[in-house]
């Protein structure tokens, strides 16, 4: 099953939020990735070493193997 989430303004806000508290840039595309798992309260699983720089603060993740 495929849950469609929006691109919000709380969800381009926290992309933000993720851009500024990072040292180095990801891409676009994952900010808001991480950005609207973080804003759904839902864990980004995923197996991106990039996305292992933000925050447990901003993000709930689980990298895989």
């Amino acid at each position: 099953m495929v849950t469609e989430l929006p691109v919000t303004a709380k969800v381009a806000a926290r992309a933000l939020e993720i851009r500024r508290s990072l040292a180095t840039r990801i891409p676009t595309v994952d900010l808001f990735i991480a950005a609207t798992a973080s804003v759904s309260g839902l864990p980004l699983v995923h197996r991106d070493s990039h996305f292992q720089s933000i925050s447990s603060k901003l993000l709930h993740q689980q990298p895989l193997g």
